[in-house]
């Protein structure tokens, strides 16, 4: 994206590992900062509450007016999140998600800004139009939250079905090696 500053700040400890700064001559035409937070080590998984305060710190730390909450894993998010999440704090929007998310965050979070600077001026943008297809996108990533879920329990589904299988199948080893034995050793009579 033409016109972003991307910086890694994250060395010093504290909130917030990169700052992506948008400037009015950015592709995104709009001035707004997005910290993103990332998280690849096993901890809790973060919530609602946690991610707001978290990203909230982050936003006053770095200046910035909207934020990332990036999970390497699903893992590292609570139930509640999923792979997407929505919110805001005193600083402005947030989204947490996971990896192969990103770039859908980022590009939605500069939409959002977009669309409220339009919102408080006068546009001949149909805003309405717009605010539609951000509501597709949201039912889009339920839906994808919905079918990760059913892969998930159809997975754990797999597993049942397959330790079964195999259990099976060393019964049926192990039948096959007492029969041969007990062949062996019955007597032949001439």
């Amino acid at each position: 994206m033409s016109g972003v500053e991307v910086e890694h700040i994250g060395r010093d400890g504290d909130t917030g590992d990169i700052l992506l700064k948008f400037t009015s001559k950015s592709l995104a035409v709009i001035e707004l900062s997005i910290v993103i937070e990332a998280r690849k080590r096993p901890s809790k998984p973060f919530g609602r509450q946690a991610i707001t305060q978290h990203l909230q710190s982050a936003m006053v730390r770095r200046s910035a007016n909207s934020a990332i909450f990036l999970s390497y894993s699903r893992e590292g998010l609570a139930q509640e999140i999923g792979d997407w999440a929505e919110g805001v704090s005193e600083s402005g929007y947030w989204i947490a998600t996971t990896h192969p998310f990103l770039i859908i965050a980022i590009r939605f979070l500069v939409i959002q800004q977009r669309l409220n600077k339009l919102r408080t001026f006068e546009s001949e943008l149909d805003v309405t139009a717009v605010e539609q297809q951000i509501q597709q996108i949201r039912t889009a990533l339920g839906r994808i939250r919905t079918i990760k879920k059913s892969l998930t329990e159809v997975g754990k589904g797999v597993a049942v079905i397959k330790a079964e299988a195999d259990a099976l199948s060393t019964d049926i080893q192990s039948a096959l090696k007492s029969i041969e034995q007990t062949l062996s050793f019955v007597p032949t009579e001439s």
